[in-house]
């Protein structure tokens, strides 16, 4: 601590702010409630003035001080205000203890939109395995690293700045949090202890890093809801995916908000059953014991006014997404499967300087809406039962179903365009009355992932109009291709001494996969088995993955082969990047192995994460497929994949104890319901719903 402290005072523009627990009155009133209740040792903090520090760390003449009454020095200080103040944006963090006032400081900073990194050999807990947990804990939230580490770029920032240049990009933020809040007699262990590093605007260029809503005025939250209301909204829906992925949502009146006038961010206005997001399979409104969640918790959500949209279809209520909070330490919920596509993307910007570029296809059959009583969807006579038909039968690329749907395709994309969403492409797919929509390149991955559940929403409300289902389900008839939610990646290079290439797209060099690339590939593939049970996450789904189904079925990669799972494609003009490039490059790669029945957030988060994966440890990317090679099988149910995400404790430690206990309980729930349906049970049922 004492090293990194002393390194960082050296830094032009550091700042070392120490927080330690102190009252402000001398009876202590005013410490939280949870102090108070904790026994005799929090409720004897240092009166104002009185706490003291180790010789070691000792805050210097012009260090930051900034006593706290609770855990989180978020909810008790104004550091947040402080440090936005000094303009910093990167947090090192270290301190005691690990798993409680350290933890509960990166949770909160990584929520608000830091980017926090944690020395794990700078912290200190009673135990080893408490600060193992503590640790794990902050996983996602923060880059873990050593003391070692945070020095070398702390020089290496030193040296690269001009001597009493004030307007230099990097300006580093030391800020700690020392206690000395035990007796005398135990005054060699500083308790409560955390540090904070912070690096300013320009060691991460502003133009790709990701930012945090900004704090508007109640004169400017007065002016969204007057706007909203002369746009004729009558209410806000307050919306979050569940980890089955149905949107779960509660309609808040405008007119209440106006006059309550609450916070712009509509922090805490609603809340949704932990359960409910985390412990509910798809098939029935009951939770799964084994997920470990209980109905007595709540998880508060906050807006993210970013996602705000106004559907044309729904013309009356604008929809919100947002992070879901834990009711009592308000850290985000590792139940909230945006905020883990956050994180990773902060990962990915934190610890290798990539950000992702990230484009998607839909695709999604029409039928019409009634019932005949005509045998099943095989052709299957004998049975006589509800049967329901697709809008033609037209195949891949033909211009009937563009012909006959055009009053539906065109609304379609009207109503896509009043919320922001573009359509790039749009063609019939190979099943009946099948359509592919595409979705261009974004640069907010956050935002892409967004779309998708809009464009989907939107669909199925368009098609209900025109008397049609838009049924997204992945298998519909067995002998032919099914539904896919195929995303196409690539990443771009953040440091300041790139090249303008990378700066656009680092996936290539031109006219090859660059080495990280080629990690990030072979971290999926290595991954693979595991991934299947986020982003195919259903028996239905292995219903469309086989041989000849345009899916591909081992854990393999080719060139522009639709076969493969991960197909990586070529082109002459990088339009989404604006360049040309003279020859074939290979531009992005795409991963065909996701449905609309996962989770978007959550799916696409580990995907990105496993590439990750790849690039930290270097990997080799295998030889690509052909004829005569010979490539690893992919689990071929359901079940098998949920097995090998059991055994996966890479993926399971970036997902938490929480989430991945819960979403392995529902998901293996739902597998020994669906596998007993047949494929028409399955569709009867997905056309219910839709």
């Amino acid at each position: 601590m004492q090293h990194l402290t002393d390194t960082a005072r050296k830094v032009q523009g550091a700042e070392v702010i120490f927080t330690f627990l102190e009252s402000l009155t001398q009876d202590m009133r005013d410490i939280s409630t949870d102090y108070k209740l904790s026994g005799p040792f929090f409720q004897t903090l240092p009166t104002p003035g009185a706490a003291e520090f180790l010789v070691e760390l000792t805050p210097e003449c012009d260090d930051i001080r900034i006593p706290k009454t609770s855990c989180s020095v978020f909810l008790s200080t104004n550091i947040d205000y402080v440090l936005r103040n000094l303009g910093m944006e990167q947090l090192v963090i270290i301190g005691q203890l690990t798993d409680q006032c350290v933890e509960s400081a990166v949770r909160d900073a990584a929520d608000l939109g830091y980017l926090v990194t944690v020395p794990q050999d700078a912290c200190v807990a009673k135990s080893e395995d408490e600060h193992k947990k503590g640790l794990h804990g902050m996983r996602g939230f923060a880059n873990i690293v050593s003391t070692e580490d945070v020095i070398s770029d702390l020089l290496a920032i030193r040296s690269s700045m001009p001597v009493n240049d004030d307007t230099v990009a990097s300006k580093i933020a030391t800020s700690g949090t020392l206690s000395a809040v035990m007796k005398k007699s135990e005054a060699k262990t500083a308790a409560n202890t955390e540090e904070h590093l912070s690096i300013e605007s320009s060691f991460f260029p502003a133009t790709t890093r990701w930012e945090p809503p900004p704090l508007e005025s109640s004169g400017a939250v007065q002016a969204l809801y007057h706007a909203l209301s002369a746009a004729g909204v009558k209410y806000i829906r307050m919306c979050a995916l569940d980890i089955s992925n149905a949107t779960r949502c509660k309609a808040v009146p405008l007119q209440r908000l106006m006059q309550q006038q609450k916070s712009v961010h509509l922090d805490n206005v609603v809340s949704i059953a932990e359960v409910s997001i985390g412990g509910i399979p798809t098939y029935a409104d009951v939770p799964v014991p084994d997920s470990n969640l209980s109905a007595a918790r709540v998880l508060p959500l906050h807006a993210d006014l970013s996602s705000l949209r106004v559907p044309p279809h729904s013309p009356t209520s604008a929809c919100v997404f947002g992070s879901l909070h834990d009711q009592v330490t308000g850290n985000v919920s590792p139940l909230c499967c945006r905020s883990f596509l956050r994180r990773v993307m902060k990962f990915a910007q934190n610890k290798y300087n990539l950000a992702f570029h990230v484009g998607a296809e839909l695709e999604f059959c029409l039928y019409r809406d009634g019932k005949t009583t005509h045998g099943n969807f095989d052709g299957d006579d004998s049975a006589q039962q509800s049967r329901i038909t697709p809008v033609d039968e037209s195949l891949f690329a033909y211009s009937t179903i563009l012909d006959e749907q055009e009053h539906f395709i065109s609304e379609v994309d009207e109503q896509l365009r009043q919320i922001n969403i573009e359509i790039e492409l749009l063609h019939a797919e190979s099943a009946s009355g099948q359509l592919e929509l595409v979705l261009p390149y974004r640069r907010d991955v956050l935002r892409i992932a967004d779309d998708v559940v809009y464009a989907k929403e939107t669909i199925q409300s368009v098609a209900k109009k025109h008397g049609m289902r838009a049924l997204f389900l992945p298998k519909i008839k067995s002998d032919q291709a099914g539904n896919g939610l195929h995303v196409h990646i690539s990443f771009r290079d953040l440091r300041p001494n790139t090249s303008d290439a990378n700066k656009s797209n680092a996936f290539h060099d031109g006219c090859n996969i660059t080495y990280r690339g080629k990690g990030f590939m072979e971290g999926i593939l290595e991954h693979l088995p595991a991934l299947l049970s986020l982003t195919i996450p259903s028996v239905n789904s292995f219903r469309r993955v086989g041989p000849g189904c345009w899916t591909g079925h081992t854990a393999s990669w080719a060139t522009e082969d639709k076969e493969a799972p991960l197909r990586v494609c070529l082109s002459n003009n990088e339009h989404e990047h604006g360049n040309s490039v003279p020859t074939l490059a290979p531009t992005n790669v795409e991963f065909k192995l996701l449905d609309a029945t996962a989770n978007i957030y959550l799916a696409l988060g580990a995907v990105l994460l496993c590439g990750l994966d790849g690039i930290e440890r270097n990997l080799t990317l295998r030889p690509e497929l052909s004829k005569s090679s010979v490539s690893a099988p992919l689990p071929t149910t359901f079940a098998e994949s949920i097995e090998c995400l059991k055994n996966d404790s890479f993926l399971l430690s970036f997902m938490g104890e929480e989430l991945s206990t819960a979403y392995l309980a529902v998901k293996v729930a739902e597998e020994r319901h669906f596998s007993t349906k047949t494929l028409q049970e399955e569709v009867l049922f997905d056309y219910v719903k839709s």
